[in-house]
């Protein structure tokens, strides 16, 4: 896998934790519009994106589509499977273009955050700012009326889109 497709904002995996996901992982191909998760699928396994892009979407209430994010070459995804998350599954992804990733299994992914230092190193990096971003959306718009959280999210869903393009 050649890191220097990275284009996502976490760059943090060294070659040799990105060599023992690898060698863990199944390699899976992917074309434009392809569904990788479905609604209401139970994910037991966490993806690395090697090259293109996935959406990450879900349904309202109301049965609409919405994207939430875009994953980029060197971003995770399938996390919530490695803590058994228990939530609404009604996200779901699909290549948004043609995608390769490498998607392994959660009980080899905590394996490689036991046994291997280094990866364990790199996903907390990962993780830490994972969290980072989320927690500083959360409180810059706490304290924001509905309109003003809305045009903060779309502010930053055409940010994240800026980055992929």
């Amino acid at each position: 896998m050649d890191t220097k497709t990275f284009t996502g904002k976490y760059r943090f995996w060294t070659p040799n934790a990105i060599q023992a996901f690898v060698s863990h992982a199944e390699s899976l191909l992917y074309k434009k519009g392809d569904s990788i998760l479905l609604p209401m699928e139970q994910n037991q396994s966490v993806y690395m994106i090697e090259s293109g892009i996935v959406n990450m979407r879900y349904y309202t209430k109301e049965g609409n589509v919405v994207t939430v994010l875009q994953k980029v070459p060197g971003d995770l995804y399938g996390i919530k499977g490695l803590f058994h998350f228990k939530g609404e599954k009604n996200f779901y992804s699909v290549a948004a273009t043609d995608v390769r990733c490498w998607k392994i299994s959660r009980l080899d992914f905590l394996n490689l955050l036991e046994t291997n230092s280094e990866f364990t190193i790199c996903a907390f990096q990962w993780f830490t700012t994972y969290m980072d971003t989320i927690e500083r959306k959360m409180l810059n718009s706490a304290f924001l009326n509905t309109h003003q959280r809305l045009i903060l999210t779309l502010t930053d869903f055409a940010e994240d889109r800026k980055s992929v393009v």
